[in-house]
């Protein structure tokens, strides 16, 4: 994977499965990571969560809305081993 970046997308309404599965499936991210309902982590070849924000359909209503975070490498904390196998793999891979 070249040029990957990872975020942290946070949806104001719960995703349904079939938007998660959506968001997999539809080549806008390469990899997600759910956390929860409402979160995900991404990585994708699209580098400016503004343009990732108008793709994955945050338009700035009510219904619409969310935040996208872009990560920087560092992160910290407790949580599922899995996650950081996860993020441990992204650096690996634009090592």
């Amino acid at each position: 994977m070249k040029n990957v970046h990872q975020f942290l997308v946070y949806f104001r309404d719960p995703l349904s499965e079939e938007r998660r599965q959506g968001i997999a499936e539809d080549g806008l991210v390469q990899d997600v990571y759910a956390l929860s309902d409402h979160d995900m982590l991404v990585r994708s070849e699209i580098a400016d969560p503004r343009a990732l924000a108008a793709l994955m359909g945050f338009k700035g209503d009510d219904k619409h809305a969310g935040v996208i975070l872009k990560l920087n490498g560092s992160y910290s904390g407790y949580y599922s081993p899995s996650l950081w196998d996860w993020l441990d793999e992204a650096r690996d891979d634009t090592a």
